[in-house]
């Protein structure tokens, strides 16, 4: 069998695997409610802030500036969903965070997270800072531009003022021919390139599932 047979039968097979079956949900099923291990910090209501409140500069007016803007708000968009399955999160909308700085006197961005998180009654603050958000250019099975993404976590406990948890994920897209390593997650993603959102939801899984106090 010549070289470009080969190659063709290649590309017709994974077509054929891509086309089949049902696309995968964005998240697991939400856990049953259960005992966290000995030790770990009970968390009764978790406060959101938007993603945007930690963002990583960038200069105005730029397509930088724009994509991380876009990128925020879907971020912000995915956490809510993935943390939908619990009922001690709230969220913090534009209007009120503006009236809770009102009153701030420190100086950081942690520090006024903890302040708003405490306003509200809340015992812990999740924030998210959006570092990367770049859309895929062209099609599912030929990109120009690969989708490419990046975004850091923390989970704040206010009583104490420490980190229960944190992650960070960054990823841009390869071709799946080109590195042997990412075929498992090439076969997840059906050989197709996907959304930078796609990829946001897959780094909010594999990063909250680290953390025992919002996983599922």
């Amino acid at each position: 069998m010549g070289r470009h047979s080969l190659i063709g039968g290649l590309t017709l097979l994974l077509l054929l695997l891509a086309g089949c079956g049902k696309a995968p949900e964005p998240f697991p099923q939400c856990p049953l409610p259960q005992e966290l291990e000995s030790g770990a910090v009970v968390l009764e209501k978790i406060v959101l802030l938007p993603s945007r409140f930690m963002r990583s500069p960038a200069p105005a007016g730029t397509d930088s500036e724009a994509e991380l803007a876009k990128g925020g708000a879907v971020l912000d968009q995915i956490i809510v969903d993935y943390l939908s399955c619990r009922d001690n999160t709230l969220s913090v909308d534009d209007e009120r965070l503006q009236a809770l700085k009102i009153n701030f006197t420190g100086s950081s961005n942690r520090a006024l997270a903890m302040h708003i998180a405490k306003e509200v009654g809340g015992d812990a603050v999740l924030i998210a800072d959006i570092v990367t958000f770049q859309e895929l250019e062209g099609s599912e099975y030929g990109a120009q531009q690969p989708a490419s993404v990046a975004f850091n976590y923390q989970l704040i406990h206010l009583l104490t003022e420490t980190t229960i948890c944190k992650g960070s994920y960054s990823e841009t897209q390869k071709p799946f021919l080109s590195d042997i390593l990412t075929l498992p997650q090439a076969r997840k993603r059906r050989f197709k390139f996907v959304s930078a959102t796609t990829l946001l939801q897959e780094g909010v899984n594999r990063e909250f599932g680290n953390c025992k106090q919002i996983s599922r």
